[in-house]
């Protein structure tokens, strides 16, 4: 097996290397240059550490280190093989061997799996998350962030919220025939963020999460809401970077109320029509895209085509803990505090923390409503 035989066959292309993988092409015109018979190619799910051009003792034909994933391509000259490497913006890798041999190629790839060690996370509960913003192009950012655990959070939510939130985050997978659309609702201080970040680590098996900095502009571009959605520039060539595409993508739309509004359509064109699109249309189909919005609005006041049944997996709403919820939540904080009036997640915790809780709006009439305390606090 010669290598050098490939180059030739590579296609001379004028290409950009954020939207092209060299590594890829390599490989095949290899692979096709030596006539290889055999091509085993494997998913290794579990996230790993990070690849690096000398992982393997095996020579090295290229490395490509790109901003949100990398690749290796190695040769082996007993028996004579080549395997390409590539390992993805969430850690996990990808494995293609082109040999003669197959029971060779299965061993290559068991040593693979075995060389590249898992990632130690140590207990922590911790999940790589894509930050989509609009530059020229749209752009992407990867970061790790904290999230928490469902069973650690739960009580964090009044029981009807708290009781749809667990059917999500407890054994669910979704299905293509279904809805796309989930969409959260509720005032402020009621714990959607908190639930966002569970959800990510509920899911964190077999989807990626990926967060919308600029929705507006998300709406209100057509090309950008394109990339979004195909997951890079629009205009690829063959044999493209991408994330590991076998797992679901849920893109994170927050606090856009006034943008799913009734009258959106005239706030902001025909972009809300396009998001629409990607949960029941046809520029959502052949991907795996669940889109999450979340809101501080009414329900009511949100435009009916966001809800219709078919289109939208699930509608929550973020509830106020009623007074017995309330009570029972600062009891388990440990505060003797006792409330009289519903009260949001946020302003339980300032009870239990000896602060007054913002007064919630007063209502018309001649006795506004107000929060009574009792007992005693830490720091009152």
């Amino acid at each position: 097996m010669d290598e050098r035989l490939a180059y030739p066959a590579v296609p001379r292309w004028s290409v950009s290397p954020a939207t092209h993988n060299f590594a890829a092409s390599v490989f095949e015109a290899i692979l096709i240059s030596n006539g290889f018979g055999v091509l085993v190619n494997r998913k290794l799910a579990e996230q790993r550490e990070r690849l690096r051009p000398d992982s393997f003792a095996t020579p090295v034909i290229l490395w490509r280190d790109g901003e949100y994933s990398r690749s290796l391509l190695l040769r082996w000259r007993q028996p004579a093989a080549i395997a390409l490497i590539d390992q993805h913006a969430d850690r996990t890798l990808e494995v293609s061997v082109a040999s003669d041999d197959l029971l060779a190629a299965h061993e290559i790839v068991a040593e693979v799996d075995k060389v590249v060690p898992r990632e130690d996370s140590s207990g922590e509960t911790v999940v790589r998350m894509l930050f989509w913003h609009a530059a020229d192009t749209a752009e992407i950012t990867e970061r790790e962030i904290e999230v928490a655990e469902w069973h650690k959070i739960a009580t964090n939510y009044a029981d009807e919220t708290r009781r749809r939130l667990a059917g999500l985050m407890e054994g669910f997978r979704p299905t293509k025939s279904k809805g796309r659309l989930l969409l959260w609702h509720g005032e402020p201080g009621t714990g959607k963020t908190f639930a966002i970040r569970a959800l990510a680590w509920a899911w964190r098996d077999w989807c990626r999460f990926e967060y919308v900095v600029d929705p507006d502009r998300l709406f209100a571009s057509p090309s950008y809401l394109t990339e979004v959605a195909l997951e890079g520039p629009a205009g690829r060539f063959l044999f493209e970077e991408r994330w590991n595409s076998a797992k679901w993508r849920l893109l994170v739309i927050e606090d856009s109320g006034e943008l799913m509004a009734i009258d959106a359509r005239n706030q902001i064109d025909q972009g809300l029509s396009r998001l629409l699109n990607l949960t029941d249309g046809i520029l959502g189909q052949g991907t795996n895209l669940l889109i999450l919005v979340t809101t501080n609005e009414q329900l009511g006041s949100l435009n009916p085509a966001v809800r219709r049944p078919g289109r939208c997996l699930c509608e929550i709403e973020f509830r106020r803990f009623n007074r017995e919820e309330a009570n029972a939540w600062l009891r388990g904080a440990g505060s003797d505090a006792q409330v009289t009036q519903a009260l949001t997640l946020s302003e339980l915790y300032a009870l239990r923390d000896g602060q007054k809780p913002m007064s919630p709006p007063k209502a018309i009439g001649f006795r506004p409503a107000q929060t009574r305390v009792e007992g005693n606090r830490a720091g009152a």
